[in-house]
């Protein structure tokens, strides 16, 4: 399984298991469209401080 996958997976099972409260603006990455699987679990994450992405405005969910 390629690391990013896994990242993205244990990114949603720990959203999961956490109630995170409401954030002020929603972060969104160039290379997560919202098509994509995890889409809502990883920008609910930024917003809300918990992952910040590659600093390039990418998360590298793949």
């Amino acid at each position: 399984m390629k690391s990013g996958l896994r990242r993205s997976l244990a990114l949603a099972l720990g959203l999961c298991t956490l109630t995170v409260g409401a954030s002020a603006a929603s972060v969104t990455f160039r290379d997560v469209p919202s098509s994509y699987w995890g889409y809502s679990h990883i920008t609910k994450a930024a917003s809300n401080g918990l992952v910040s992405g590659l600093g390039d405005g990418r998360y590298g969910p793949e």
